[in-house]
């Protein structure tokens, strides 16, 4: 079994992440709450610990092959990327309305980029409730290449991230070493997404 085919190795990949997101979350929380509350900054902080403890929660079923069916990996995975992106927008909405107020701009703004934010969330959620449906028809397919062309993007985003990351060093920090490690995970689970996709079985299952 290759390295990019073994489910450990995105268990691993998402507990790292998991683990990380939790603790700058929770820097992020203390921070705001020490010398002085910062009632927006703590309360956006609480949407990065959420969705931390869910990718830390779904590395370990995975790690420990609670979860080892190819397309329910695939569906929990996308299905926790849109929930990701809802919890971080309505926890976040307090401190988009006070950068919005503090920017002289409409506070209108805040609350439309919330709504897309949900839009976008029961979108890619959907999404991940038709992958293991059972169900196969073109639009399985139109869902496969779209995930095929989003994982390669996030391929050559997080490489370029980290190549730029490692020739633009400076300073080293432990927040430096963090986000070089959630970039590093982060392209392991691109490229395992990708390798993924063009399994077998996932394939049949999404009609391939």
């Amino acid at each position: 079994m290759s390295f990019f085919d073994d489910n450990k190795t995105l268990g691993t990949a998402l507990i790292v992440i998991g683990a990380i997101q939790f603790i700058l979350g929770v820097a992020s929380l203390v921070g705001a709450l020490t010398d002085g509350i910062d009632g927006p900054t703590a309360v956006a902080a609480i949407g990065p610990i959420i969705v931390a403890i869910l990718y830390f929660a779904f590395g370990v079923k995975v790690r420990n092959a609670e979860i080892t069916n190819k397309l329910d990996i695939l569906a929990t995975y996308v299905k926790l990327a849109g929930l990701g992106i809802i919890i971080n927008a309505v926890f976040g909405l307090w401190n988009s309305y006070e950068d919005a107020t503090a920017a002289n701009k409409d506070v209108f703004l805040a609350l439309a980029g919330l709504a897309i934010a949900i839009i976008i969330g029961i979108i890619i959620i959907a999404i991940a409730g038709r992958i293991n449906d059972g169900k196969k028809d073109n639009l399985d397919r139109v869902i496969w290449f779209i995930l095929v062309i989003l994982f390669a993007l996030g391929v050559l985003a997080n490489l370029f991230a980290l190549v730029s990351a490692i020739i633009g060093i400076g300073n080293f920090s432990l927040v430096y070493l963090a986000n070089m490690l959630i970039t590093i995970a982060n392209l392991i689970i691109c490229i395992f997404m990708v390798c993924l996709l063009f399994n077998k079985d996932v394939k049949e299952g999404m009609n391939m």
